[in-house]
């Protein structure tokens, strides 16, 4: 389970790294193969994400717990 999120954050996090100014970010089916618990903690993830790199974030997901 950890190395499965640690891989999604990353492949998320390090491209947003590079962004100036202002950003939309359009993340499809963040949850995909993640077990239920990591999808609370990616959930989580992607709402701290607008203050840490000042960008929206629209995310596409057919999980109930990520869309809660």
């Amino acid at each position: 389970m950890a190395s499965a999120l640690v891989g999604k954050v990353s492949g998320l996090l390090f491209p947003l790294l590079t962004v100036k100014g202002k950003a939309l970010v359009l993340i499809e089916e963040p949850e995909a193969q993640l077990h239920p618990s990591a999808q609370i903690i990616m959930a989580l993830f992607l709402a701290s994400l607008p203050k840490l790199c000042n960008c929206k974030v629209v995310a596409r997901t057919y999980s109930d717990l990520l869309a809660i």
